[in-house]
């Protein structure tokens, strides 16, 4: 595996899909959901959200621990980014990455370039390349909240920094897997269309089915960890066991996923 080349593919990459209908499909929902949660933030949302209201939600939602280290320990509005962000992110990253190999596999352009590359870099390529895409777009917003942050919820330019670097760490590693899931429902597919409504419908099938078998068990919960939303609940870092053990598992369903969606496209004929 040549990573020169691998390189070369990941730029050819962005730079040919990422303002055309594949990227265009993922930015405009993107900046859709991310524009008016950002301009309508000011400080009364901020004091809300510190508020006895706003805890009583959030306690509801998660726990006590968890909305205190949130919303009191940390700036409000980095926070609701965090939430926001993990809560959506496999949507997102489905609508990104969906169609890695798909298109082309259908369209027949991987013939041109087989002759010049290996299928791993191939693979390897079209995956760093939808991850670096979906890292940039929420390194943006991120960088768009934290400044907000420092103007509403008068936190100090380095607590929002470090806070902001500690929210796109943890978001890099959950989408990692979830963009190696798209790797795998993509090279099943030999068109984008395919691609996104099987990603969508299998990822829905897969959390229907973690609910399923979780309520034949009274005390236990193991198909939580089908999918790794089953443990995201656990990356916000109030409990730093669990967290180290969540943020451990990322890469571990990446890799699964990975090689998996690796050898279907090994399979696949050009």
């Amino acid at each position: 595996m040549n990573w020169r080349r691998i390189a070369l593919l990941l730029r050819f990459d962005l730079r040919h899909s990422v303002f055309r209908v594949r990227g265009l499909l993922f930015l405009i929902p993107f900046a859709l959901l991310w524009y008016p949660i950002l301009r309508n933030f000011d400080r009364d949302v901020s004091a809300w959200f510190r508020g006895r209201d706003g805890m009583v939600i959030a306690s509801t939602l998660f726990d006590v621990d968890v909305a205190k280290a949130l919303f009191l320990d940390n700036p409000p509005l980095l926070s609701a980014f965090f939430l926001v962000a993990l809560a959506s992110a496999p949507f997102f990253t489905i609508l990104a990455a969906h169609d890695q190999v798909a298109s082309d596999l259908g369209s027949g352009f991987f013939r041109f370039l087989s002759p010049r590359c290996t299928r791993q870099e191939l693979f390897v390529g079209r995956f760093l390349s939808a991850l670096l895409f979906l890292t940039c777009a929420y390194s943006v917003a991120g960088i768009a909240a934290a400044g907000l942050s420092i103007l509403t919820d008068g936190a100090s330019a380095v607590t929002a920094l470090v806070y902001l670097a500690q929210i796109l760490l943890t978001v890099f590693l959950y989408i990692s897997p979830i963009v190696a899931y798209a790797a795998l429902v993509s090279a099943l597919c030999s068109s984008a269309l395919a691609a996104l409504l099987l990603g969508m419908a299998g990822y829905v099938a897969l959390l229907f089915l973690m609910w399923l078998g979780n309520g034949l068990f009274a005390d236990a919960a193991p198909f939580s960890y089908l999918l790794p939303s089953g443990l995201r609940n656990h990356l916000f870092g109030v409990d730093p066991m669990r967290s180290t053990f969540a943020a451990a598992c990322m890469p571990i369903y990446a890799f699964a996923y990975g090689w998996c969606g690796w050898k279907v496209f090994g399979l696949r004929n050009f």
